[in-house]
């Protein structure tokens, strides 16, 4: 199946951490996410309906997951559509990506045909590769100093209150992707974004704003997976290599899973020095500012 619908690359690897882990052993029923939504109540929860930004090693994932059904009916499944892109910056993979995904996912939701399927996906294939050969004498976009941005962001809190408290609790993790490494799921607000919306590929888009946050504070090493539900005034980042127990996030709403807001704050003046030194804002933003 992978070889049959073009997955190479890290694509293989995508398809078993989104879908095949999670939802299809016979596991996942009794024991995993499926069988956890079941037991909460229709009100404390969302459909499935994500864009999502997968920094990898050597490559970028952009893509969209949407609530679909299996060849018995069942609906609690996601459709997961996505490009591996190599050699290119988040912004770029953003901008010519995911506006092709969106309008990918409405012809797709138009059919059931699987040859239909696969010729949507060949011309999509053929699109996205022209689109990255006309970028490719533009300037590589660096990665900026996100922290300052999101310090003032008002979903964040007064004084960057919330993204302290978010530095404080990934700053014993190390997400250079290695499979023992402890990884961390951080539920973070920010403005409800719907998937045909321009902020979606903005320079203030959430998923570029924290896919840059996160390198500016780990460096080029750094693994995460962003998910951005639609209409949703939240954002999902995993930090490190995604867990099947994290994929819990794509149904459930707060305080099922909490938000940053409730994380606890460091009041520990050291650290808040150290993340100043992080924020490296010219002196104009400082932590350390922050009243307890």
């Amino acid at each position: 199946m992978d070889a049959a619908f073009g997955l190479t690359g890290h694509l293989p690897e995508v398809r078993r951490r989104l879908y095949v882990e999670p939802f299809e052993p016979p596991s996942a029923l009794s024991r995993g996410v499926v069988s956890y939504w079941t037991k909460q109540a229709p009100q404390s929860l969302i459909p499935m309906g994500h864009s999502f930004l997968w920094r990898m090693s050597d490559a970028l994932v952009v893509g969209r997951l949407w609530q679909s059904h299996d060849k018995t009916g069942r609906g609690e499944f996601p459709f997961v559509l996505a490009a591996e892109l190599t050699g290119i910056d988040a912004a770029r993979a953003l901008r010519i990506t995911l506006p092709l995904c969106v309008r990918l996912e409405a012809s797709l939701k138009k059919t059931n045909d699987r040859q239909v399927v696969q010729h949507l996906l060949d011309d999509a294939r053929a699109e996205l590769a022209a689109a990255t050969k006309a970028i490719a004498s533009e300037p590589t976009r660096t990665v900026r100093a996100a922290l300052a941005t999101l310090f003032d962001e008002p979903a964040l809190g007064p004084g960057g209150d919330v993204l302290l408290r978010i530095l404080f609790a990934i700053d014993h993790l190390d997400p250079g992707g290695s499979e023992g490494l402890i990884s961390k799921l951080v539920r973070i607000p920010c403005a409800p974004i719907a998937p045909g919306d321009i902020r979606l590929i903005s320079d203030n888009s959430p998923l570029l704003l924290w896919h840059d946050a996160i390198v500016q504070r780990f460096g080029e090493k750094a693994v995460l997976l962003a998910l951005l539900p639609d209409g949703q005034p939240w954002i999902d980042v995993i930090i490190g290599r995604p867990h099947t127990d994290h994929l819990q996030c794509l149904r459930l709403k707060p305080p099922t899973i909490e938000m940053a807001t409730s994380l606890p704050q460091p009041l520990d003046v050291s650290f808040r020095a150290k993340a100043d030194q992080w924020l490296d804002s010219g002196g104009t933003r400082r932590f350390s500012k922050v009243v307890a």
